[in-house]
């Protein structure tokens, strides 16, 4: 491009010595190229095809010439320029490039430079600045040796620095992103005896010691690890056969032997001669690496104190509720026998410490379930009115203080049935009514029961006029172990679990609960979830009598002493018959050679556990394998229950016994015939 321009310098500054270009007087006629010598009309026709701006300058006289596109490039003719003089150039450059510009001049005048070249900028007539390329030629000097004429050419270079500008801005926001990434770029070629070009960061992530930024392939291959570098060289080939890129996952091993991880990116292409080329990115990832290998120790040890809590719940589940289905059997049996009322008020007052102590252990055991994702909805079609009376009416039994009015309200939209999970929203609305008695000591306890339809909603919310709780706990209420301080856990109990288990129940059915409280005023607890209309409601089972009706032919397979005494006391007061063995093997042979209706069997004996006899009672087919099985067990983890009816029972019933659901388990069972 130097010796081009030279070439048109040199021609130009002919011109100009025939006088064939137009300067500062613009009266000189352009001309006539049938009269030009064949290099100078060709001269002209180049400049004009290359939309080159000319100039000549006298150094002596100051005066300058221009042609017509050095006044366009600027937006002006020459006549708008006149009167023309070197002075015009330094008033439509840009001040900052001034300096610059003379200093480059002056080197060239004094014959420091063989060339005069700069970028500048120039005001164009509109006022915004257009970039020049500016390149000239000193073409004569005096007798003794004082410059004297200077021509050169201008060339609008503003879209080229606009892309330099965007190019450069690229690359600084490249840079910066691979330094935020922390990622080094590295070159390869193919060939036998090509090289790695790598950038610093590479040369940290190998370790390399050379000088510069190359080495040769198979040095930079002999960093890899041994097991890794059959694998990353297969990923180069990779790419260099479907020219797609490549993601490969290596170890480097460093000098003083430290192991580091690394993770590359790459794509084949092909250098400027054509040569195969592989081009691409490291990145060290040795702290995510010990990171994930932290994360899954921490994961296997969390795993491994997960199953050992389970276990460690499941043990106590079952090592409590055995004595207490003794316990609370018993006292059952007590209260069913003729006692006199100072005896049964004794008992009863034992029951009911004993289940609270139950409902405490249910709580514990809930928790786990939720914990483990085992609890399951089960929604079904109930009354609300129905349900919502039964829980008032449990409470309204002796529960509530004396000057304590526990009220009802149902709303007369809300519909006859509904579909949702009876268990869970009874239990939520227990929990709402037990802690409402709990704290209220005098007024006015009320349930209110509602339904929005053009939701679909149900609605329950349950107000006291009790201790009430500050806008502080309010916001944590719902909690695990949450109560509103120490001295209400000593005044009234509890272990803050309850409000948890509901506002879980209440996220499981796709609803919401929330507590509105003032402190010495009262709360008010609501829950609102979806709850389809239904036509008809399902019958509502009422509660069991308890009184004696038909007898069942029964075989109960308990080890625990105390287990059996209870059963046998329960079954008595019911009126049926029973044999009891003591572990799973005897209740096998007892079921293949006798005339029963059921079994009631354990799960953890001697000799062989409930869920084995299950299997090989199944397995005898007849008559005895026919027969109804009821887990009756201490047992009652997340996914006991499916584990024995998997087994092959048919029905699951947790110790400490429930003799309302032991009434209705045995109140299903139809005796076989034959």
């Amino acid at each position: 491009m130097l010796e081009q321009t030279q070439s048109l310098l040199e021609a130009q500054a002919s011109l100009v010595r025939r006088g064939l270009l137009q300067g500062g007087d613009s009266s000189l006629p352009r001309p006539d190229p049938s009269s030009l010598p064949f290099e100078a009309d060709r001269l002209i026709d180049i400049l004009d095809a290359a939309r080159l701006g000319t100039w000549e300058w006298n150094i002596q006289t100051g005066s300058l010439r221009l042609n017509e596109r050095w006044a366009e490039m600027l937006g002006y003719t020459l006549a708008e320029l006149q009167p023309i003089s070197i002075e015009t150039c330094a008033r439509l450059r840009h001040p900052e490039d001034q300096a610059a510009a003379i200093l480059k001049a002056q080197a060239h005048l004094s014959g420091d430079e063989p060339y005069f070249e700069a970028e500048v900028r120039m005001r164009h007539k509109d006022g915004h600045w257009v970039w020049i390329l500016d390149r000239a030629r000193l073409v004569s000097r005096s007798a003794d040796g004082q410059p004297l004429v200077m021509v050169g050419a201008h060339q609008d270079i503003t879209a080229r620095k606009v892309f330099e500008a965007e190019l450069a801005r690229t690359s600084e926001r490249l840079r910066l992103c691979m330094d935020l990434a922390v990622i080094g770029v590295w070159e390869m070629e193919f060939s036998d005896d090509g090289g790695f070009s790598f950038d610093s960061r590479v040369r940290d992530i190998y370790d390399f010691q050379v000088e510069g930024d190359w080495i040769a392939r198979d040095r930079a291959m002999d960093h890899v690890h041994p097991q890794d570098r059959t694998g990353l060289r297969a990923d180069g080939q990779r790419s260099l056969e479907t020219g797609l890129p490549v993601q490969s996952f290596f170890r480097v091993r460093k000098q003083d032997g430290t192991i580091c991880h690394v993770e590359a990116h790459a794509l084949a292409s092909r250098d400027l001669e054509g040569r195969p080329i592989l081009v691409g990115l490291n990145r060290d990832i040795s702290e995510d690496v010990a990171r994930t290998a932290e994360l899954e120790t921490k994961r296997v040890e969390a795993e491994a104190a997960a199953v050992a809590k389970g276990r460690f719940l499941a043990t106590m589940s079952h090592e409590i509720r055995t004595p207490m289905n003794g316990v609370i059997g018993m006292l059952i049996a007590l209260q069913r026998s003729n006692l006199a009322p100072i005896d049964h008020e004794h008992a009863e007052i034992a029951l009911k410490s004993a289940t609270h102590l139950l409902h405490l252990l249910d709580d514990i055991l809930e928790v786990s379930r939720l914990e483990a994702g085992q609890v399951s909805l089960s929604p079904r079609d109930f009354d609300p009115g129905t349900m919502a009376n039964e829980v008032a009416d449990l409470f309204s039994r002796g529960n509530v203080r004396p000057g304590v009015e526990l009220t009802l309200s149902i709303g007369p939209e809300v519909p006859p049935c509904l579909n949702a999970d009876e268990d869970r929203v009874r239990q939520i609305l227990t929990n709402f009514v037990g802690n409402a008695v709990k704290f209220t000591e005098a007024g006015q306890i009320d349930i209110k029961v509602g339904y929005r339809a053009d939701q679909q909603s149900l609605l329950i919310s349950v107000s006291d006029t009790g201790i009430g709780i500050s806008a502080e706990t309010c916001k944590r209420l719902f909690g695990r172990f949450i109560q509103a301080d120490a001295s209400t856990t000593r005044r009234f109990g509890g272990t803050g679990l309850g409000l948890s288990i509901c506002r879980e129940y209440a996220d499981l059915m796709g609803g919401r609960i929330g507590v509105e409280s003032e402190e010495n005023k009262g709360s008010r607890f609501w829950l609102e979830l979806p709850a389809p209309a239904r036509t008809a409601a399902r019958p509502t089972m009422s509660e069991p009598d308890l009184a004696e009706g038909r007898s069942l032919r029964l075989l109960v397979a308990e080890d625990n002493p105390t287990n059996q005494r209870v059963i046998a006391a329960l079954l008595s007061s019911f009126g049926h018959s029973f044999t009891i063995v003591p572990d799973g093997e005897q209740a096998v042979a007892a079921a293949s050679s006798g005339d029963f209706d059921a079994i009631l069997m354990d799960v953890q004996m001697p000799v062989m556990d409930g869920p084995t006899a299950t299997r090989r009672i199944r397995e005898l087919g007849g008559r005895a394998g026919l027969l109804p099985i009821i887990a009756l067990t201490a047992n009652a983890m997340p996914g006991q229950r499916d584990e024995y009816l998997a087994a092959g029972m048919t029905d699951y019933l947790a110790k400490p016994i429930d003799i309302r659901a032991l009434y209705g388990a045995l109140s299903k069972v139809v005796p076989l015939q034959g």
